[in-house]
């Protein structure tokens, strides 16, 4: 009886264990697949597996990386290439890693036919492949280049200008396979790394040296390499428009979009901006056409490296009571106002006031409207001079709306 209870948790445990290891799928060509290294334990991918059983953190590994492949290839199943292209490989491309549901997914593809291929083309099947693991809800390392002896200085110099579009747009997720190991005078192998039969691979202790930076990227920890640090949103309704303002901690972010939405659940687009890289960023944004009711705001902030993070929800209150001025222009017969006014349901009374710059009241009406949508109405200007002026117009329930107009000069 002990020794079934016995065999029965041990059987348990395995399991557990066997669940709780993470999971790494390693798309990629000849490097990944052991290429230079005199035998495969020293291959930086088994030095990387090794490495983890040292720790007592074993990895489950799925290496489709082969000979010859190239970025096209790892493209997604269904993909169509441009003209003259390689196709998917089905066995080997992203799909099939994230069919096998990894935890992270780590691509390394260093140089073949990028001394022939554009820049821009590669790193659009870059960013594809992003795309695809980021819509998996896993996480990608992406290596960059890594020199290449036997390819043209021309070749050389491409494999170099790759490197740092990987670097800049995949961020903390981009794992730097070149600096240190091409001569920085003309992009070959250093020859301390350059494997002894080609211009191509590198040797055991170039290998040794990928292990390391990978290993130092601490890819599965949960701490794993975020850009963003913090994002707050704060907003508040002035003449029916609401102004926003974020402040943005990090560093290596892709992207802000500020979104929006009347149940807090589906949210769309208001704006998008292109992220700046400095420390701490604050940003301001413009909703002009908010809905009337409880107006929900949150960031979508994206890393470089493909992570996508929101802000807490901040929400706004557009009153049906309120008075929102439409439009505003000056042509031949003056200001023209345009008012979008929910109490407007019945002949209704606005006071018009005009001051300048300094406060000094200009000009003041009494409009009496009939049921119009939206409302309007004319301010001629002809006695005004050039100047700025502050325009604000008062309903008979007591509420107001301001707007400042500029009569050039």
């Amino acid at each position: 009886m002990l020794r079934t209870a016995y065999l029965l948790l041990s059987f348990l445990l395995i399991t557990v264990l066997c669940f709780s290891q993470q999971k790494l799928a390693i798309n990629g060509s000849s490097t990944a697949a052991c290429a230079g290294s005199s035998n495969n334990n020293f291959c930086w991918v088994k030095l990387l597996t090794d490495y983890y059983v040292s720790i007592a953190q074993p990895v489950t590994l799925l290496n489709t990386a082969a000979f010859g492949e190239n970025i096209y290839q790892c493209m997604p199943t269904g993909y169509v290439p441009p003209s003259g292209r390689p196709t998917p490989n089905t066995i080997n491309n992203i799909t099939n890693s994230l069919n096998w549901n990894p935890n992270v997914v780590l691509i390394n593809y260093p140089s073949n036919w990028y001394d022939v291929w554009s820049v821009t083309e590669i790193m659009a099947c870059y960013r594809r492949i992003r795309r695809e693991v980021q819509m998996a809800g896993k996480l990608l390392f992406v290596t960059t280049t890594q020199p290449r002896t036997g390819f043209t200085a021309s070749g050389r110099a491409r494999l170099k200008e790759i490197k740092d579009s990987i670097l800049d747009q995949f961020g903390n997720y981009a794992i730097n396979f070149w600096d240190g190991i091409a001569n920085p005078v003309d992009n070959t192998i250093l020859p301390a790394y350059r494997y002894c039969c080609d211009d191509v691979h590198l040797n055991d202790v170039g290998h040794a040296i990928l292990f390391e930076r990978v290993r130092n990227k601490n890819i599965f920890s949960a701490g794993a390499p975020l850009s963003l640090q913090s994002a707050t949103l704060s907003a508040k309704a002035m003449n029916g428009v609401v102004r926003l303002q974020a402040k943005v901690l990090g560093t290596d972010l892709l992207e802000i979009e500020l979104q929006k939405s009347n149940n807090s659940s589906v949210f769309s687009k208001v704006e998008t901006i292109q992220a700046a890289q400095q420390q701490d960023v604050t940003y301001d944004f413009e909703d002009k056409t908010p809905f009337t009711g409880t107006n929900y705001y949150r960031l979508k902030i994206t890393e470089k490296g493909g992570r996508v993070l929101y802000s807490k929800i901040t929400t706004v209150v557009i009153n049906k009571d309120d008075l929102i001025i439409d439009k505003l222009f000056i042509n031949g017969a003056g200001l023209q106002v345009y008012l979008q006014d929910y109490n407007h349901v019945t002949n209704y009374s606005y006071k018009v006031m005009v001051t300048d710059a300094t406060g000094r009241l200009v000009q003041t009406k009494q409009f009496l409207i009939t049921p119009v949508t939206p409302v309007q109405f004319s301010i001629p200007l002809s006695n005004f001079k050039a100047g700025v002026y502050i325009l604000t117009i008062h309903g008979q329930k007591g509420e107001t709306v301001t707007a400042r107009f500029i009569i050039p000069f």
